[in-house]
């Protein structure tokens, strides 16, 4: 059972597949749901892993613009935008990915991100699950 603000967990989709779509005029957009094994999720968060039950992942891929590594350096702070005249384009205030990252730190998940000029960009989004209680 995943425990999570289920408006947080649709606006973390929202915000990266609107992204992917935004950035991909031709080609494809993604989103693909894995469950993970509970060893990876007790080892990045070590307390309360008796109540782990492993992670869900979540990942946007596009066959879009993609971004380049100096790019993605900056990319979850508040205002960034890669490709100005598309964000112009297609409006948008650069906090998206900012408000995403935040979310995915508030359910003590993880994000990442590969990407290639060209050739698109991945995002992966890991939230830890919980075993329900006994009841």
């Amino acid at each position: 059972m995943m425990h999570a603000d289920a408006t947080r967990v649709r606006q973390i989709l929202f915000n990266l597949l609107s992204n992917a779509a935004k950035f991909t005029t031709q080609g494809t957009v993604t989103l693909s749901v894995t469950r993970m094994a509970g060893h990876r999720s007790e080892q990045l968060h070590p307390e309360g892993e008796a109540r782990r039950a492993g992670q869900v992942a979540f990942r946007v891929a596009d066959t879009g613009i993609g971004m380049s590594q100096a790019h993605l350096q900056g990319l979850f702070q508040a205002f960034t935008q890669v490709n100005t005249s598309l964000a112009r384009q297609h409006g948008g205030t650069g906090l998206g990915l900012a408000i995403t990252q935040r979310i995915v730190a508030a359910h003590s998940g993880e994000i990442a991100v590969r990407s290639q000029v060209g050739q698109g960009s991945c995002f992966t989004v890991r939230l830890p699950l919980r075993m329900a209680a006994p009841s």
